[in-house]
C-alpha cells in the first residue's frame, strides 16, 4: 500500500517525538550521578569498546577502516559496533560512495554524556 502525504507526516511527527525522548532519557542520565560508573559498566560489557568508540572520534568510518585503525578483528569489531549501536551511542550510515557499504559516526550521546571522556580512561 502507497504511503500516502499523511502516512508520512505521521512517521516523522513519531521519529521526532522519538527523538526527542531519547535526549531526554540522556539529559536525566547525564545529570545523574551514576552516569560515569553507567558508562563504566557499558564499556566494560564488551572488552575494547572504549577503543573502537575512540576510533570513531575521527568522523565516519566504515567497518574496514576501524579494523585497520584498531588491529582487531572483522568479528570482534562487528560485535562492537552492534553493542554500541544498540545503546544508541553510534549511528550508522550508508556510504555515499559506496551503498553497500555502512559508516559508523558518533551521535549526539557524546555531547551530552561526555562517553569519549570515559572511554579515554578505560583505553589507557
Amino acid at each position: 500500500m502507497p504511503e500516502t502525504e499523511y502516512s508520512q507526516e505521521n512517521i516523522s511527527y513519531i521519529r521526532t517525538h522519538v527523538d526527542n525522548i531519547e535526549r531526554m532519557v540522556w539529559f536525566q542520565l547525564a545529570s545523574s550521578p551514576t552516569c560515569e560508573s553507567y558508562v563504566r559498566k557499558e564499556f566494560a560489557a564488551k572488552k575494547h569498546s572504549a577503543r573502537l568508540y575512540l576510533a570513531l572520534g575521527a568522523g565516519p568510518k566504515s567497518q574496514d577502516q576501524l579494523i585497520s585503525s584498531t588491529h582487531m578483528s572483522r568479528p570482534n569489531v562487528s560485535k562492537i559496533l552492534t553493542h554500541l549501536e544498540a545503546l544508541h551511542w553510534i549511528d550508522s550510515t550508508r556510504n555515499p560512495v559506496d551503498r553497500k557499504q555502512l559508516l559508523f559516526k558518533w551521535n549526539g550521546a557524546e555531547s551530552v554524556l561526555k562517553l569519549s571522556k570515559v572511554a579515554n580512561s578505560l583505553a589507557e
